[in-house]
């Protein structure tokens, strides 16, 4: 958590709230956008001049992104389920992968979040099927305290704002383990990379090497 989060400040609990009522009370999209974005500014997950709205995913797009925070897409709508609970609509998870693989075209690996302000869901690039399971995905609790897991879970997961992370196994572990956003966001792009130029006959030469290499270290 960033030192200077005062978490006795009482705006925050206020913040979210406000989000889980619009989405209670099914307000239009542009209401909830507001509420997101003055949540993101007012607890410092960014700055003001950090956010873009009804950003293009690329100069050939006529479409925009509601939110841009820092390199993460943010796409917001009243529901993001065709039913009750977290259970995202595939029409909306294709659109957020369009605009991300839109991006990642032209040369910006982004992070992506689908929500509604009461269910987050994180996607990127070649992100395969859809993980409900955290951290892949988060819901907003309806207690003074659940700002603070939402601030928690943008700041780590969505927003890669990371700071005064201990250099401990664990904390490494949890922030860049395979089990974490980061670490898949990252294999899927490798690979991604890995399959163009796989059949090039210097990437088949390199590879055959690191496979002997690591036969000769581990034996297998």
């Amino acid at each position: 958590m960033a030192e200077h989060l005062d978490i006795q400040d009482p705006r925050y609990p206020i913040l979210a709230a406000d989000i889980l009522g619009r989405h209670e009370r099914n307000e239009a999209e542009a209401n909830i956008t507001s509420a997101v974005r003055d949540f993101l500014t007012q607890t410092d997950l960014v700055k003001r001049d950090e956010i873009v709205e009804e950003n293009p995913p690329s100069d050939t797009s006529r479409r925009g992104v509601d939110l841009t925070a820092l390199d993460t897409f943010i796409e917001i709508k009243r529901r993001i389920g065709t039913a009750g609970g977290l259970n995202p609509n595939p029409d909306y998870i294709q659109q957020l992968d369009d605009y991300l693989d839109l991006s990642e075209k032209q040369g910006k690996v982004r992070m992506g979040v689908l929500t509604d302000g009461k269910y987050w869901l994180l996607r990127w690039p070649e992100a395969g099927p859809v993980n409900t399971a955290p951290p892949y995905a988060f819901t907003l609790m309806d207690s003074p305290d659940g700002w603070l897991p939402l601030y928690e879970w943008l700041r780590d997961n969505a927003l890669e704002a990371l700071e005064d992370i201990p250099a401990d196994r664990g904390s490494i572990a949890e922030h860049f383990g395979p089990n974490s956003p980061n670490y898949r966001r990252d294999i899927s792009a490798l690979t991604a990379l890995y399959r163009q130029a796989e059949d090039y006959e210097t990437v088949k030469v390199k590879r055959r090497l690191w496979h002997d290499l690591l036969r000769t270290a581990l034996g297998e």
